[in-house]
């Protein structure tokens, strides 16, 4: 795969540009769309927000971009400081972003490329900049030339671009030089770099071609049983005396990873922690008040996801009937151990009465044995 960059000052013609690349053939991320649609909607987010910045930029519990705008693009404290909180949300979804799209060339949409840090992902960047900047913020927005020069104030300017992006594009003509210029950039230069990667490739695809299939086997299923988040599995997993596998394997078939999931009974995040269930395991904790927003951060979710299987383990001791009440609730649990017909010592289930968590339990348990054969 090969991911480009493309970004610019407002007003640049940076969006043209990059709608001229998909055109082109290239997955176009818009990541103003991507942040303005799913990451300023996360409620832990908005939360943060209203606490840093002021209640009346998150009114009801939606952001208002304007009243935050006010605030950041005329005090660069203010600003450094919205980067500082967005800039973890808005990487975790465009990681999804990508991951998904299953496409061999896409492109990033990124006013703030390298603000994001995401530059460090690409193999090529693309600058856009134009000379009438200002002008063309007035007419696009309708704002004063006074308020165009404040928002342009916080950016980058347009000899950044040029001294830190592999192309420049000097936007100052009509569209028909615009596409000009991107399709040179795409037919000599992007393909160009996606040929010398392929080339470095097949040294290593010949290599691949002469080892054992099993070896093959193993690089695919690490692809698709990945171990995302180890830092935070790792150590929620040593703190709670869980294996780690087991951990992969629960976030795998509960959320796929994707530390923004919601389910319809309204579990959330990495590990599909339910609120009532987040109250109960931060008051075994010694905690209180935990707000539900929390489960959407990786490193939360992980935490108390651990810290509620180790309770059920512990309760239980086995860890099919722990995925039991993981999945179920510890009440029907209980009920079935009780119950001669599912459980013969109380200890042990023979049978599960709910078809979807026998599914369940058997499913984890075949994923953790996956990630013990393949790591």
């Amino acid at each position: 795969m090969i991911i480009a960059g493309i970004t610019g000052q407002s007003g640049s013609g940076k969006t043209t540009a990059a709608l001229i690349f998909s055109k082109l053939g290239f997955y176009h991320i818009d990541c103003d769309r991507l942040v303005h649609e799913k990451v300023y909607k996360n409620p832990q987010l908005l939360k943060n927000m209203a606490d840093m910045f002021g209640a009346h930029c998150v009114p009801n519990g939606v952001l208002d971009r304007k009243a935050l705008g006010k605030i950041v693009f005329s005090d660069k404290k203010a600003y450094d400081m919205l980067m500082e909180l967005v800039v973890p949300y808005v990487n975790l979804q465009i990681e999804c972003e990508i991951s998904q799209c299953g496409k061999k060339a896409v492109l990033l949409d990124a006013p703030m490329l390298f603000e994001y840090g995401l530059d460090s992902i690409c193999n090529v960047t693309v600058g856009v900049v134009a000379s009438n900047i200002v002008q063309r913020i007035c007419s696009r927005d309708g704002i004063s030339r006074a308020d165009a020069e404040k928002r342009l104030a916080n950016q980058k300017n347009a000899d950044f671009y040029r001294a830190n992006c592999s192309y420049v594009i000097e936007n100052d003509g009509d569209l028909t030089a615009l596409e000009k210029k991107v399709c040179e950039i795409a037919d000599k230069n992007i393909e160009r770099n996606l040929f010398l990667s392929t080339k470095y490739l097949r040294p290593l695809i010949v290599f691949l071609s002469l080892v054992a299939a099993f070896v093959c086997a193993i690089a695919v299923l690490r692809f698709i049983y990945p171990r995302k988040y180890s830092e935070y599995v790792s150590e929620y997993a040593g703190r709670y005396d869980i294996s780690e596998n087991l951990i992969y394997a629960v976030i795998k078939c509960e959320s796929g990873f994707d530390p923004f999931s919601v389910s319809g009974a309204g579990a959330i995040g990495l590990m599909q922690i339910t609120p009532d269930t987040l109250q109960w395991a931060a008051m075994k904790e010694g905690e209180k008040d935990i707000l539900p927003g929390v489960l959407y951060e990786a490193e939360k979710n992980i935490r108390y996801g651990c810290c509620i299987y180790s309770l059920f383990f512990e309760e239980f001791g086995d860890h099919s009937v722990a995925l039991a009440a993981y999945n179920a609730g510890r009440g029907n649990v209980l009920k079935w151990l009780s119950d001669g017909e599912h459980s013969q010592d109380g200890i042990l289930l023979e049978s599960i009465p709910f078809p979807e968590t026998e599914k369940y339990v058997k499913k984890v348990l075949m994923v953790k044995r996956i990630y013990e054969l393949i790591y």
